[in-house]
């Protein structure tokens, strides 16, 4: 229960494999996709907030019809609340990933212009080569 109400934690691999982890759990219940039609948009995260605030021993307490639907509740929204968080989640890892990459990628052309300004400033075959390598050489 509680790992079901936790929000993610930082933008890392680690986090998303928790998450969806998270995510199979709780399709794993089996709970239809229509449980909840007919019932309005803003019924169903109160029921959710309501299951969020409440204890263990609270749903023990509480009859057996409210506790169900509590705890249908929660795991409805909860599973789109996480399905969201793992599309934001990896949308920060494609683009942390993108710019290492990009960061990689200019160290490496700085680094053989260097070289190749140290070589010789007026080489033609060095300079078609850093044109060659250059993205901006495609367009």
């Amino acid at each position: 229960m509680h790992e079901l109400k936790e929000d993610p934690g930082t933008f890392q691999l680690d986090t998303l494999l928790a998450e969806i982890v998270k995510l199979d759990r709780v399709e794993a219940i089996g709970l239809p996709a229509t449980l909840f039609d007919g019932v309005s948009e803003k019924v169903g995260p109160g029921w959710r907030a309501r299951a969020m605030k409440m204890y263990p021993s609270d749903f023990d307490a509480a009859p057996v019809p409210i506790r169900i639907t509590l705890l249908a509740a929660l795991c409805r929204v909860r599973q789109a609340e996480i399905t969201d968080g793992l599309v934001e989640l990896l949308v920060h890892l494609v683009h942390k990933i993108s710019v290492r990459a990009e960061k990689k990628v200019e160290g490496e052309r700085n680094a053989e212009f260097r070289r190749a300004q140290g070589r010789s400033r007026s080489s033609p075959r060095t300079w078609r080569r850093l044109r060659e390598r250059s993205p901006a050489a495609g367009t």
